[in-house]
C-alpha cells in the first residue's frame, strides 16, 4: 500500500519554540513510526534557547526533516508557514510539546484513508499525559460521515478527551485546506485551533471518526490562566472573537446544527461573565439560545434577574 501513495503522504507541521526540552520526545515519536512515507515541517519561532540547533541536527540525520526559522509570532503564524512549506497529500499538527502516542499511527491513519474513498478528515482520539499518568479517551467509536459538519455536530458537545476543537487530533487533507482557503487567524492567541477545526468541518465533506488513540497532549500545569487577569481578559475576548466568526460562518447554512450553537453560546456566555450588559451582543445570544432551557436563562439574564 505504501509504494503507491505519493513521495510525501504526510506532513507533519511543528510549531517550535523554546522546546529544547521536549523536542527530542516530540521528534522520536515521529521518527519511530512504521509508515515511513512523511515529512516534518519545523517551524522555529524565533526560540532563544538551543531548539534551533537541536533541529539542525535532526535535519543531519533524517532528510525528511525541515527546519525553518522565523522571527517569533505565534503558533498560528508558524503553523500558517507551517502550511506554506508542507507538500504532503495529508496534514498533522503536532505541539514541539507533545509526541504521538504509539509507533503505528501514521500507519492507522493511512490505512483508514485508503479504506474510505475520498476521505477529507480523520478525526481520532488522544490522551492527556500530565505528572498523575495517562488518561486515554475511550469514548469515541468508529463513524463514517457524509458530510464534515455532521461530525462537527456529533462531537462538538463532547466533554471526554482531548476537546474536538484540537487542531493535534485531526488529519486533513491538504486540497480542503487549500481550495477553500483556511488559515488560522494571527489575531487571536486563545481558540485559533477551535476556529481552524470548526471552519475545517464546515467544508469537508468524506469525515472519518475513529477510536483508536494516537496523541499524547502534555498538559502544563505550571501557570494558571485564571490567576492571570491580563490573560484571562485575552482569554475571553479571544473566545468572544471565535464565537462570533463560527456563527457568521454557519448562519446560512441549510443542515440545522443546535448542538454547534448551543457550543457556540456557551462560549459566548463564559467570555462574558462580568460584562455590563449594555456590552452584550443580544441578537447574538437570543440566536444562538438553541434550547428553550436557554432562551429563559438568557431572557432572565437581559432582565436582569439571571446572571451567568
Amino acid at each position: 500500500m505504501e509504494s503507491s501513495s505519493p513521495a510525501t503522504f504526510f506532513s507533519i507541521i511543528i510549531p517550535v519554540y523554546n522546546s529544547s526540552h521536549t523536542l527530542e520526545r516530540c521528534l522520536d515519536s515521529i521518527l519511530n513510526q512504521d509508515y515511513r512515507s512523511f515529512e516534518v515541517v519545523c517551524i522555529d519561532d524565533g526560540s532563544s534557547d538551543s531548539s534551533w540547533d537541536m533541529l539542525g541536527d535532526y535535519v543531519l540525520r533524517d532528510s525528511r526533516i525541515r527546519r525553518i526559522s522565523q522571527a517569533n509570532s505565534g503558533p498560528a503564524s508558524a503553523r500558517n508557514r507551517g502550511l506554506k512549506e508542507a507538500t504532503g497529500e495529508y496534514i498533522l499538527f503536532v505541539d514541539s510539546d507533545d509526541y504521538l502516542y504509539v509507533d503505528n499511527a501514521l500507519s492507522v491513519l493511512n490505512e483508514t484513508i485508503i479504506a474510505n474513498d475520498k476521505c477529507e478528515v480523520v478525526y481520532y482520539a488522544g490522551a492527556f499525559v500530565s505528572s498523575d499518568g495517562v488518561f486515554p479517551d475511550y469514548s469515541k467509536h468508529k463513524k463514517v460521515y457524509d458530510h464534515g459538519y455532521q461530525c462537527m455536530e456529533e462531537n462538538c458537545l463532547n466533554s471526554d478527551g482531548i476537546v474536538f476543537g484540537s487542531v493535534y487530533v485531526q488529519c486533513c487533507k491538504r486540497s480542503l485546506i487549500e481550495d477553500n482557503c483556511i488559515r488560522f487567524d494571527e489575531h487571536i492567541l486563545y481558540g485559533e485551533d477551535r476556529l481552524f477545526v470548526c471552519t475545517l468541518y464546515n467544508y469537508a465533506n468524506r469525515t472519518v471518526e475513529i477510536p483508536s488513540i494516537l496523541y499524547c497532549y502534555v498538559v502544563n500545569n505550571s501557570s494558571s490562566l485564571m490567576n492571570n487577569d491580563k490573560r484571562l481578559a485575552r482569554f475571553n475576548s479571544d473566545n468572544r472573537q471565535v464565537a462570533l466568526h463560527l456563527d457568521h460562518l454557519i448562519r446560512n447554512n441549510a443542515y440545522k446544527q443546535p448542538r454547534l450553537r448551543k457550543y457556540i453560546h456557551g462560549l459566548y456566555k463564559q467570555s462574558i461573565r462580568g460584562m455590563n450588559k449594555k456590552e452584550i451582543d443580544w441578537k447574538f445570544v437570543f440566536r444562538n439560545a438553541s434550547t428553550l432551557k436557554l432562551l429563559v436563562k438568557d431572557c432572565l439574564h437581559y432582565l436582569g434577574v439571571f446572571h451567568y
